[in-house]
């Protein structure tokens, strides 16, 4: 196969691959940082962009050919992105928080999705560092990824769905519900003693194996470095 060469100071790439079997083509120049470490070449830092501008777009232009998957992901958290930040305006809720609270273990593009779909189902803001970690805790006892459970946590509490819930082991009778809140009307009983059981169970549980935590850690850092990549994609194909 034809070596590849840096577009920005003409020398060949060398191919190689992570540890997590992704190949990458990098500069002799380049420089490396924990955040580059995804799909496709790593230009040098001796850049000559008014020179160079035409090469540089058709060098990312087949990489996003090659690696659509990362540019679609990159367009859907750009909405997200913006859609979160509107709907948290008057919290203090960030996108840290909730990714913290699931340990690393779900991506970017996974927690805003839930999180943003959870507050539009008037889930509370405030809470939703504490029931993503017990929706993981959940999702890990019922063996479940972290996605999949918060994805059952916004929907099922949401939407008010028995078997939705059931995913991450959550049992409800809606008599119970009207029964512990009657001044509430139903939907709100509904979602409030949902919220309380969720927190009750997660509560019982022990932290989750680590070496589970681990392999969605990898797998989250793989999903956010093409998220990444796509970001890098676009900002050159529009420039």
């Amino acid at each position: 196969m034809r070596k590849l060469k840096c577009v920005n100071c003409g020398e060949k790439m060398l191919e190689t691959y992570t540890r997590e079997g992704m190949l990458i083509y990098l500069c002799y120049h380049a420089q490396m940082t924990k955040l580059d470490i995804s799909h496709g070449a790593m230009y040098c830092s001796r850049s000559n962009v008014s020179t160079h501008v035409e090469e540089t777009k058709a060098s990312f232009e087949y990489s996003r050919n090659r690696y659509p998957k990362a540019v679609t992901s990159a367009v859907n958290v750009r909405a997200l992105r913006a859609a979160f930040a509107d709907l948290t305006k008057q919290t203090r809720l960030t996108y840290d928080q909730l990714s913290k609270a699931v340990d690393g273990t779900a991506s970017e593009e996974s927690i805003l999705e839930y999180a943003n779909i959870a507050i539009m189902l008037d889930l509370p803001a405030e809470q939703l560092p504490k029931l993503f970690n017990a929706a993981m805790k959940l999702g890990f006892a019922t063996g479940i990824d972290t996605k999949a459970a918060i994805h059952a946590l916004s929907i099922g509490v949401g939407r008010q769905s028995r078997m939705v819930l059931d995913n991450i082991g959550i049992m409800l009778k809606a008599e119970n519900a009207y029964k512990a809140y009657p001044d509430l009307d139903r939907v709100a009983a509904w979602k409030r003693y949902a919220l309380e059981l969720i927190n009750e169970k997660a509560a019982m549980l022990p932290k989750p194996d680590s070496k589970k935590v681990a392999k969605l850690q990898r797998e989250t850092e793989i999903h956010n470095s093409h998220t990444k990549l796509g970001e890098k994609l676009l900002a050159v194909s529009t420039k």
